[in-house]
């Protein structure tokens, strides 16, 4: 995997973050558009693997990895979890905050991960939780989901949940063996820590 590639994919999932955030906040997207957006998304990927779609097929070869078990599976699983945020917590900060951890943090640590891995001339530590991250790529990560969240949540929120976010992210998850996909794992992360820190903090004041 190309550094270049990896960034061209990374600066997508910047802006489909930032456009779901700018949508949601707005009121624009509710949960429906979101069903809809989803369902037509899994269709068109499941048709996308017999039948070459003109545009789609573009965008695929542009941005999917080749690895990817399921055509526009990145694009897929970022919309699910987003799905997933505002099912669990409603419309509101938290949501905004877990997709901005998701969308800068996962982001970086893999373009600094990727760029280590491809120059040979450079240290790195290998991730202790992982055979295939590199603990830069984690720490990077959970700088820039820090401060991006905390544009909607408090910053001692917005570094817990960015830190409980990667370090998870830099785990291989699996469910009836197969690996759970990081775009849902993030953001369920970040959200039910900034919920569970609200939580605690409501009962001891």
């Amino acid at each position: 995997m190309s550094i270049k590639f990896e960034i061209k994919r990374k600066f997508m999932h910047i802006i489909l973050g930032l456009s779901l955030i700018i949508l949601l906040k707005y009121q624009i997207i509710s949960i429906i558009h979101l069903s809809i957006i989803l369902i037509v998304g899994i269709t068109t990927s499941i048709i996308s693997k017999k039948y070459k779609i003109p545009i789609i097929c573009h965008c695929l070869r542009e941005f999917d990895r080749k690895t990817a078990k399921l055509p526009g599976q990145g694009v897929i699983t970022f919309i699910l979890g987003v799905f997933l945020l505002v099912i669990i917590f409603g419309n509101n900060n938290i949501v905004y905050a877990s997709i901005m951890i998701l969308t800068f943090g996962d982001s970086f640590a893999a373009i600094i991960g990727i760029n280590l891995k491809k120059t040979k001339h450079l240290k790195r530590i290998k991730n202790p939780l992982s055979t295939e991250k590199v603990l830069e790529g984690t720490i990077v990560g959970i700088i820039f989901a820090s401060l991006s969240s905390m544009i909607f949540v408090s910053i001692i929120e917005a570094v817990i949940a960015s830190t409980v976010a990667m370090i998870i992210e830099g785990v291989e998850w699996k469910f009836n063996k197969k690996i759970i996909d990081d775009n849902v794992l993030i953001p369920l992360a970040a959200g039910f820590t900034i919920y569970f820190i609200r939580f605690f903090y409501l009962i001891h004041v």
